[in-house]
């Protein structure tokens, strides 16, 4: 090895490589802060430009957006209960009954009760509902299909695999939230069954007269 070869090895010692690494792992770091920047704004543009979409296709179908979400929902999971529904959609009570009875007095909704208990009312969509949805799907798709028509197949393609991923990592986000929450009240539900609050009269000082008495 000629010495000039050497003092360069030598001079190129194990920290050096630790510094180039640290460098290049900064501009790695930096890298992956500007495409989440520019994902966030990317997105925020496009729910800009597709919610005027959808809020003047709701105003021409005459429902409000809760109405259209439940239809939705009873449509994805037919023959659900009332309660099933209400889930889904994160309602219950006299909210949930008061847009059901909106949207069955509109034709839309079709009321049953339950085969094996009466108590319980199931959800179907009669066929003007799902006349509507179709209606409805038809001309988002047209929409959807004039924005992709504008990109080249690959980039398409490049698209549904990368924002599949995208929505795949939200969905187990959001699975592993809901997961918690379900945790944390069943440790809470524990706790109170460990430790019952002590009845009325357990509070009472001896010959205090109770309220009334």
């Amino acid at each position: 090895m000629a010495a000039e070869d050497l003092v360069s090895a030598e001079s190129h010692t194990p920290t050096d490589n630790l510094n180039d690494n640290s460098g290049d792992n900064s501009t790695d770091q930096a890298a992956l802060t500007e495409a989440t920047v520019q994902l966030k704004d990317a997105l925020a543009r496009f729910f800009a430009l597709v919610e005027p979409m959808r809020v003047n296709l709701w105003d021409r179908s005459g429902l409000t957006m809760g109405q259209l979400r439940l239809l939705f929902a009873i449509r994805d999971e037919a023959g659900a209960s009332t309660g099933e529904i209400g889930h889904a959609i994160g309602l219950g009570g006299s909210s949930l009954t008061g847009l059901v009875d909106r949207v069955a007095a509109l034709g839309f909704v079709r009321r049953e009760p339950d085969a094996q208990d009466r108590r319980v009312t199931r959800l179907s969509l009669t066929e003007a509902g799902a006349t509507l949805l179709a209606e409805f799907e038809s001309e988002r798709d047209a929409d959807f299909a004039a924005i992709l028509a504008q990109l080249a197949p690959d980039d398409r393609r490049d698209l549904a695999r990368l924002f599949s991923a995208f929505v795949d990592a939200a969905q187990r986000l959001a699975d592993e939230r809901l997961a918690d929450e379900r945790l944390a009240n069943e440790r809470l539900t524990d706790e109170r069954d460990a430790n019952p609050a002590p009845p009325a009269d357990a509070t009472r000082r001896p010959g205090e007269a109770t309220r009334g008495g």
